[in-house]
C-alpha cells in the first residue's frame, strides 16, 4: 500500500505533476496478456487499502491512459534499478528479459515515449499536436517511428480538429 502527499519526495506521475495529494493505492506490475513481456509496466491502484483493489481505479493522466512506468524505463534508469530488482526477485520478469531490454537501442528520449509492441495494439493521441512519436518494439528490436503532420491542413495551414483520437494500424486485406 503506497501513500503519496506533498513532500520534496513525491513520486512524479507525468513529468512535473506530483500525484494528487492525499492520493492512496497500490503499486502493481501490469502486462496485458495480449502483449509480449516486454510491455511490463508499473501501475498506480487507487483504492483506500488492499482488499479494495479489485473495486479501485488506476490512476489516470488522460482519458483511457493510465498512468505507467515501463519495464523498459525502469530496467535502463537507474532510478529504476530497486523496483527491477524487487520484480526479479519476486519472480515478475526474468532476467532473459531484462537482458533482452538492456540490448534495445532505445534512447533516453524515446524511453518515455510510447511503444507499441504490435501493429494493433490502440495508441491514444491529441489532434492539437503535429508530430506523434512512437517506438516499436516487437520483441528484441526497435526502432523510433514520427509520424508528421497526420491531420494538418496544408491550405488552412492549421490543425482544424480538437480532442484525442484512439487509433491502431490494421493490414489491409486486400493486400
Amino acid at each position: 500500500m503506497c501513500h503519496f502527499g506533498h513532500s520534496s519526495s513525491d513520486l512524479l506521475y507525468q513529468t512535473h505533476v506530483a500525484f494528487p495529494g492525499g492520493a492512496r493505492g497500490v503499486l502493481y506490475y501490469h502486462v496485458d496478456p495480449s502483449l509480449p513481456p516486454i510491455s511490463g509496466s508499473l501501475r498506480f491502484r487507487l483504492c483506500n487499502v488492499l482488499e479494495e483493489f479489485e473495486r479501485g481505479s488506476d490512476l489516470q493522466v488522460g482519458p483511457g491512459q493510465p498512468w505507467s512506468m515501463s519495464l523498459c524505463r525502469i530496467v535502463r534508469t537507474k532510478f529504476g534499478q530497486p523496483i527491477c530488482k524487487m520484480l526479479l526477485d519476486d519472480g515478475l520478469i526474468d532476467q532473459r528479459l531484462v537482458t533482452t531490454i538492456q540490448g534495445l537501442s532505445l534512447t533516453a528520449k524515446i524511453l518515455d515515449k510510447r511503444s507499441l509492441y504490435h501493429l494493433q495494439q490502440p495508441v491514444i493521441f491529441s489532434l492539437l499536436k503535429r508530430y506523434l512519436y512512437l517506438q516499436l518494439v516487437p520483441s528484441r528490436s526497435s526502432s523510433p517511428v514520427l509520424f508528421c503532420d497526420l491531420f494538418y491542413d496544408q491550405s488552412l495551414k492549421c490543425l482544424p480538429f480538437q480532442g484525442n483520437v484512439c487509433s491502431a494500424r490494421v493490414i489491409s486485406p486486400l493486400f
